[in-house]
């Protein structure tokens, strides 16, 4: 097992290829203990030294000078760098700061704000614990055939990184010059550069070559999927024969899968491509629908559960990703087979999604969906932009231009009502939804009081009442609200006093919570009136 590993290594990982150094590039070769992520101001006295730092950069909020003095801190507690997301918070990073940093040899690394805390400490500790090393053999199994040949198409990189995820071993991918596009930095890596240095020419088309290097077997493909001025080579290495056997299997395959195949699977696709942009564009007709409907179900048995989802997100293919892999999972255990066909919409930063649960017996969609999204919460930063609509599930696409209109009614109530959630169900809005008509029947006093009584107490009593009642606690609510936990006890007792209300009591709690989301309903609905 490797115990310390350096900054220079973790950023040559294939899936941190997006990360930029600005600052501090002759501390690269700082060794990294662990990765934290710190949001909060006093975070640099908790350090111990080797940390590489994660920051959104919430708490500087553009304020240079405390970013400056932060930096400072993290450098006096021998921290190895820093990964800052910019473009939210802070939108630049001064030269006064690049120059702190030069001048320590302290790096400074910019992380693309698509990129999820996840995706940046999981590859440090696969690389420390030596998890990036080859263990299990290779196995390609048929279900991931498609997934990889559509990777071959976008090139070699995408390959490369769908392989590395599903078998851990060495790869490389070349230019017909021998020059190097990219590794995935797995332990033998440095053997195929070796065998590559010493072939004369890469293989031609349907051919391979296998180079023995130590204890490794390289071996060197040229992709299918290459143009004639511009081929690629793809170069994998174990210290296993048969893995070499199943990777060259899998090539052949990829090379042999009929345009007969991929075209019935594209005319599928387009197809509901097609369907999507009707429903989006409020053209299609119910007969229309009804023969779409009689076109998928062909002569299948299974029930087919359907449901409209909204990626909202400038990276919302990366967003769509990410949730097809967390669905794997939930596929193998429960043995549904679940479809999803994309519809993109760059104009709005928007996908939309027409899923499919193809089931052969009954279930409560309603129920699975609810499980489903409190394990893809677990996916995504405290802070983030990216946010996805889910409307209710249905038997039958009848009902496909409502469920549309559902999964924007749920992102548009949920950034209203519960903008920290990145996940908006409709089902948990449509009371919202339903009284949103009716809301000048709804009586409003407690809001307005507290409105009026807003220079009694320092914070937003109605924000503050709002935090506390949704966390539960005083502990988890001050740490949200950026306030000690007894300074909200206090407040909160005069809420209380106010309202003649006990805000631990969870019926009143629930009482005036609802009354505070509605009021927001209300004052939205006026602005827009105006």
């Amino acid at each position: 097992m490797k115990n310390m590993i350096c900054l220079s290594e973790l950023l040559k990982i294939p899936s941190l290829s997006g990360l930029m150094v600005i600052a501090g590039h002759n501390g690269l070769m700082r060794e990294i203990s662990s990765v934290t992520l710190l949001d909060a101001p006093d975070g640099p006295k908790w350090l111990k030294g080797g940390e590489f730092v994660l920051t959104s950069a919430y708490i500087f909020d553009n304020n240079y000078e405390l970013l400056g003095e932060y930096i400072l801190a993290l450098i006096e507690k021998n921290a190895s760098g820093l990964g800052i997301k910019t473009g939210r918070f802070l939108n630049l990073i001064p030269e006064s700061v690049v120059e702190i940093a030069a001048k320590n040899q302290f790096p400074i690394i910019q992380i693309p704000y698509h990129l999820v805390w996840t995706d940046v400490i999981s590859p440090f500790y696969k690389l420390k614990f030596g998890l990036h090393n080859q263990k299990n053999p290779v196995v390609v199994e048929p279900d991931m055939i498609l997934p990889l040949f559509e990777a071959s198409r976008w090139g070699g990189k995408r390959l490369l990184i769908q392989m590395t995820e599903l078998f851990q071993i060495p790869i490389a991918v070349y230019k017909q010059d021998k020059a190097l596009i990219l590794n995935n930095g797995i332990s033998g890596v440095n053997q195929i550069g070796q065998a590559a240095e010493g072939l004369r020419i890469f293989p031609e088309r349907r051919s391979s070559e296998k180079i023995y290097v130590n204890d490794f077997i390289c071996c060197f493909f040229c992709l299918p999927v290459s143009y004639e001025s511009e081929r690629e080579y793809l170069a994998v290495a174990s210290e296993r024969e048969e893995d070499i056997n199943e990777i060259k299997k899998l090539i052949s395959l990829i090379e042999s899968l009929s345009s007969k195949d991929i075209l019935v699977l594209r005319e599928k696709s387009d197809a509901y491509r097609a369907f999507l942009h009707k429903v989006i564009s409020g053209s299609i007709s119910p007969e229309e629908v009804e023969a779409f409907e009689k076109s998928r179900m062909g002569t299948k048995s299974n029930l087919i559960y359907s449901g409209i989802l909204i990626f909202c997100s400038e990276c919302y293919q990366h967003l769509f990703q990410r949730f097809k892999e967390a669905l794997e999972p939930y596929q193998k255990s429960r043995g549904l087979r679940i479809e999803t066909y994309m519809y993109e919409y760059p104009a709005k930063k928007q996908a939309v999604v027409l899923w499919e649960i193809h089931s052969s017996e009954k279930l409560n969609p309603y129920i699975w969906v609810r499980e489903l999204i409190s394990a893809l919460s677990m996916l995504f930063p405290e802070v983030t932009d990216e946010v996805v609509g889910i409307s209710s599930m249905a038997e039958t696409l009848k009902d496909i231009v409502v469920l549309y209109e559902q999964a924007q009614q749920s992102i548009c109530l949920g950034a209203l009502l519960w903008p920290a959630q990145h996940f908006h169900f409709y089902p948990d809005y449509s009371i919202y939804a339903l009284l949103n008509s009716s809301l000048d029947q709804v009586h409003f006093d407690d809001c307005r009081l507290l409105l009026e009584n807003k220079g009694t107490m320092v914070f937003q009593p109605l924000e503050m009442a709002e935090v506390y009642i949704e966390s539960g606690n005083y502990k988890k609510a001050a740490a949200k609200l950026f306030i000690h936990e007894n300074t909200l006890r206090y407040r909160i007792n005069k809420i209380n006093e106010l309202l003649h209300i006990n805000l631990e009591n969870p019926v009143e709690g629930y009482r005036l919570l609802s009354q505070i989301k509605l009021w927001k309903l209300s004052m939205t609905c006026e602005k827009r009136d105006k």
